[in-house]
């Protein structure tokens, strides 16, 4: 139940797996594939990593001709990924421990041939940053105007900080740009600083209003229980969202992911409440909270995205956008079925806490 510590830019997946796939193949063993972790007797054995950065020019372009949702023109078939890294320091985020500090890039040629199969479809790009370098990101989405390999639409991933770039936001509307997802974090400017998000309330109000301006939809990704956090901070959020108009928001609760300065903190003061991996996935509460019970915080979490996609308040945003509307009453649908099929574990935290 423990991972050894990573140093950034360590042995990548693309590396890994092939040098895995070359061992099964070849019938070797797979102790010295570096990267790899595995349970061979009873144990759990982690091979130590090689310090290897993957050179994201020489990466083929993914092949999604296989996936179902590639034959339906109404989905998004997969991600496409122009860059990797991130020079933040978000003490809760596994970005930097998976890929690095340091930004690299595909180039705009690459990135161009990748969506030709799809100009007219849907796309995703799954950049964790898709403006980290607003230079470069301007410069593709100029590229798929002139080419003619425009999306019927998109989502990424973006900052807040984003939304201080009209020019970016101009060229992101006239690519399609359906929806941003935004690291919002909190609506609280203590546990802002707490994360090291490096960006303040009145920041985000203002990056909202510039979103709707350029009818771009934004999905607001926030994080509850930090140190600071309380009951009250659960409910301020969803009242923060509805208040500004966010389109839909996702409410992750604090995860200690391995490698992150989160994870050492919490193991540290022994708060971390249990190694299950499977519900290491930002909907599960892993952390005893300071100012609520772990059960709190679980419970506030669902019952306040039960109320932001209750179909009271789905119905009362702009219906000239239906996926707006689609967005809510999928939320909805969602979240009641979160409820139902983990009721044991909400049982055996309020137990525990």
């Amino acid at each position: 139940h423990s991972f050894p510590t990573r140093r950034s830019s360590d042995l990548e997946g693309e590396i890994a797996f092939l040098k895995l796939l070359e061992a099964i193949n070849e019938n070797k063993a797979i102790g010295g594939v570096p990267g790899v972790s595995y349970r061979e007797n009873g144990r759990n054995v982690h091979n130590p990593s090689s310090l290897v950065m993957v050179d994201m020019e020489t990466l083929p372009a993914n092949d999604f001709s296989t996936c179902k949702s590639y034959k339906s023109r109404g989905e998004y078939p997969g991600g496409i990924m122009f860059s990797r890294g991130c020079p933040y320091d978000c003490n809760f985020c596994s970005v930097t421990t998976t890929f690095g500090k340091k930004y690299r890039y595909k180039t705009t040629g690459q990135i161009i041939d990748e969506l030709r199969p799809f100009a007219g479809r849907a796309v995703a790009f799954i950049d964790d940053n898709f403006a980290a370098h607003p230079r470069k990101t301007k410069l593709l989405l100029r590229a798929m105007i002139d080419e003619k390999v425009v999306p019927s639409r998109y989502s990424c991933q973006l900052r807040v900080n984003a939304a201080a770039d009209e020019e970016l936001l101009d060229l992101m509307e006239r690519t399609n740009c359906r929806v941003a997802n935004v690291g919002l974090e909190s609506v609280d400017p203590v546990t802002l600083k707490q994360y090291h998000k490096g960006q303040t309330c009145e920041q985000i109000t203002s990056a909202i209003a510039v979103f709707k301006k350029f009818k771009i939809g934004l999905h607001g990704m926030f994080v509850l229980g930090g140190d600071n956090d309380t009951v009250d901070t659960v409910k301020n959020t969803v009242d923060y969202a509805l208040d500004t108009g966010i389109d839909t928001i996702q409410m992750c609760a604090l995860t200690p992911f391995p490698g992150t300065a989160i994870h050492d903190q919490m193991k540290r003061e022994n708060r971390i409440l249990h190694y299950n991996w499977e519900l290491y996935d930002g909907l599960h509460v892993l952390v005893q909270p300071k100012n609520m019970t772990a059960y709190e915080l679980q419970i506030g979490i669902i019952e306040e995205m039960e109320r932001f996609y209750s179909v009271r308040h789905a119905f009362q945003i702009d219906l000239r956008k239906k996926w707006r509307l689609w967005g809510r009453l999928v939320g909805c649908y969602l979240v009641s079925r979160w409820k139902t099929e983990n009721a044991d574990y909400l049982k055996k935290l309020k137990a525990v806490t």
